[in-house]
């Protein structure tokens, strides 16, 4: 008997629709201006651990706590490729390319500060309509 993996025992056809997930470079900041980039399928908890300082070593040394630069990606490999990139750019480009999404560098996430199961992020294209090399911001999503 040949069996299909997207059925389940006992009913016809149940069609499993993977999950979407989405991955993400961001760029966060310290007052003082100092950066640092990071990559994760998971941005309200990752921004949520570094503005709490529960990620012990160089973020939390230097009180990285500002969420100044964000892109959206829906493969990993493209996340991870990008971010190799963009660690290896001199401060000047990766500067420039936060101001060129951000000019004020302003904390897209300054009132998520909480538990990320509270109070999610939301990726919104800020223009160009190509979510891994547009410029996406920040949007706090509201409950009901």
């Amino acid at each position: 008997m040949h069996r299909h993996p997207e059925r389940s025992e006992g009913s016809r056809a149940v069609l499993r629709a993977p999950r979407a997930v989405s991955y993400y470079i961001y760029i966060m900041s310290s007052k003082s201006g100092v950066l640092y980039i990071g990559a994760t399928s998971d941005l309200d908890r990752r921004v949520f651990e570094h503005k709490q300082g529960l990620i012990e070593g160089f973020t939390k040394k230097y009180r990285v706590t500002r969420l100044v630069y964000v892109e959206q990606f829906d493969r990993p490999a493209e996340m991870v490729a990008r971010e190799r990139q963009l660690k290896g750019w001199r401060r000047s480009r990766k500067l420039e390319l936060i101001h060129d999404q951000n000019p004020e560098m302003v904390d897209y996430a300054r009132r998520t500060a909480r538990d990320p199961s509270r109070q999610p992020l939301r990726m919104t294209e800020g223009g160009g309509g190509r979510r891994s090399a547009a410029a996406l911001r920040v949007t706090e999503m509201r409950a009901g």
